[in-house]
């Protein structure tokens, strides 16, 4: 959920920009700003319900399912906050979600939001927090020596973990169906399948950041990093820890075969 899905729009000045750097307390926000999170008609249509974890494809998932920008619907709102608006609605619902490999996505979301990103303060976090490190090595670097900075970095969306949009505060699964983003391809023919439409064979990620190699700024250094910040991740998703660019599915689970993995989350 972005900062102007909740807002309409609205500037917050100072609330805004502490919203964009820490996602924590949903909940208590929408509280703060009279808001409400809301089930779109689209997910009561379809009997599902659309987790979007930032850059594991989302905006072509939604457009393909629900015929919506994911920002029309519920945005990054977690699974844990949807639960929280109406059990027992929840209950009824099935709740999927896309995850991608974590070196992948920590790779990806330097890139995407040093190249502007998407809403305003994408733009003003890239400017304020990642321009001043400079490269991917340094970013990385900087992850590593700064513990505040760490902590800004971790605060915003996109470096999340997935943990923290499909999992509720014990660490458990609140999602039905896991889709894997480097199956794609089998993943959007699945669903399309499972909800009677068409699949129009949208790519997984219009946008991919050009011209940044992931086996290239992979590191040592990098690679220890991103196993120690998204430790649980690894673990509750299936991906191996040990970085190879040319297999970055998951090793524990086929693709879409989720439930036994929220059962083993229990």
């Amino acid at each position: 959920m972005s900062l102007s899905d909740l807002t309409g729009g609205r500037d917050l000045g100072r609330l805004g920009r502490a919203f964009a750097l820490r996602f924590d307390d949903q909940t208590g926000l929408l509280r703060r700003l009279g808001l409400r999170l809301t089930f779109h008609p689209p997910y009561l249509e379809r009997g599902a319900v659309f987790i979007h974890v930032p850059k594991a494809a989302g905006n072509t998932v939604t457009r393909t399912i629900y015929g919506s920008a994911s920002h029309e619907l519920g945005g990054h709102a977690t699974a844990r906050l949807y639960h929280r608006a109406n059990p027992a609605l929840a209950r009824r619902l099935h709740f999927f979600a896309f995850v991608r490999n974590p070196f992948d996505r920590f790779h990806s979301a330097f890139y995407f939001l040093n190249a502007g990103g998407m809403p305003r303060f994408d733009a003003q976090f890239a400017r304020e927090v990642l321009g001043p490190v400079g490269s991917f090595a340094g970013f990385v670097r900087r992850m590593g020596e700064d513990a505040a900075f760490r902590d800004t970095v971790l605060g915003y969306l996109h470096f999340m973990p997935h943990t923290h949009f499909l999992c509720d505060r014990r660490g458990r699964l609140l999602v039905d169906q896991l889709c894997y983003y480097e199956h794609f391809d089998a993943e959007m023919d699945g669903l399309c399948a499972r909800f009677g439409i068409d699949n129009p064979g949208l790519v997984a990620n219009p946008t991919r950041e050009k011209d940044a190699s992931l086996a290239q700024d992979m590191t040592p250094e990098a690679i220890a990093l991103v196993q120690h910040l998204y430790a649980e991740d690894f673990r509750l998703l299936g991906y191996d820890t040990r970085f190879d660019a040319g297999a970055l599915g998951p090793v524990r689970a086929a693709a879409g075969a989720t439930r036994a993995l929220r059962a083993a989350s229990a």
